[in-house]
């Protein structure tokens, strides 16, 4: 996928927003999307990269390379029928299995 095929499939699931803090200082804001670690929720990947391109790629990684426990969790704070657990099927985002 391109980086920006990427950011399609962010926006699936989230407020997705690609901000520069300082020329050459890149980052990803994607609001409302967290990630199971264990029974805890990991707020976000925190991006430090150089590029746009790079930025994404790295978000991406964060979002799809996950380990068998874990998943995407969109809405963590909503009311039930909001939130969602998520897994990368290598083609769309799929309601998780647990």
């Amino acid at each position: 996928m391109t980086f920006e095929q990427k950011i399609m499939a962010c926006q699936a699931i989230g407020s997705f927003s690609l901000r520069m803090r300082r020329p050459g200082d890149w980052y990803v804001d994607h609001s409302c999307v967290e990630k199971t670690n264990g029974s805890i929720l990991d707020g976000g990947c925190v991006t430090e990269a150089s590029t746009p391109e790079a930025a994404v790629e790295q978000h991406w990684a964060w979002l799809t390379n996950l380990k068998p426990n874990q998943t995407i969790v969109v809405n963590a704070n909503a009311w039930r029928d909001n939130r969602r657990e998520l897994r990368w099927n290598g083609f769309i985002w799929e309601d998780a299995k647990r």
